[in-house]
C-alpha cells in the first residue's frame, strides 16, 4: 500500500510522513512526502501540457506533471518506494 502526503509546511509535512512511514514499514506501507511548489490549476487535464506549461511564464508546474510523478511513484514494486519529492517550478525562486 502506497500513501502520498502533500505537504503544506515542507518541515510539517515531512516530519509527519516520516512517522507514519517508520510507525508502519512492517506492514509494507510506503509513504512518499511530495513537497510541490506553485501549481497552474487554471487548465485542467484537457488543455495539451504544452500549452499548460506556458502559463505562469515558468513559475507553476503544470498538473499533468504531478498526474505523472504520482502514476510513477504508484508503480514502483513493493521492494521500494520515494521518501520525499521536492517539486519546484523552473522558474519559481522562493522555493
Amino acid at each position: 500500500m502506497r500513501i502520498m502526503i502533500v505537504g503544506a509546511s515542507q518541515g510539517l509535512g515531512r516530519a509527519f510522513a516520516e512517522g507514519l512511514g517508520e510507525g508502519f514499514r512492517d506492514p509494507g506501507l510506503a509513504v512518499t512526502c511530495l513537497q510541490l511548489g506553485h501549481l497552474n490549476t487554471e487548465d485542467d487535464l484537457a488543455v495539451p501540457l504544452e500549452r499548460a506549461a506556458l502559463r505562469g511564464d515558468g513559475e507553476l508546474i503544470p498538473m499533468h506533471d504531478v498526474v505523472h510523478l504520482v502514476r510513477t511513484l504508484l508503480t514502483l514494486s513493493p521492494s521500494s518506494y520515494v521518501k520525499e519529492v521536492v517539486m519546484p517550478a523552473i522558474s519559481d525562486t522562493h522555493f
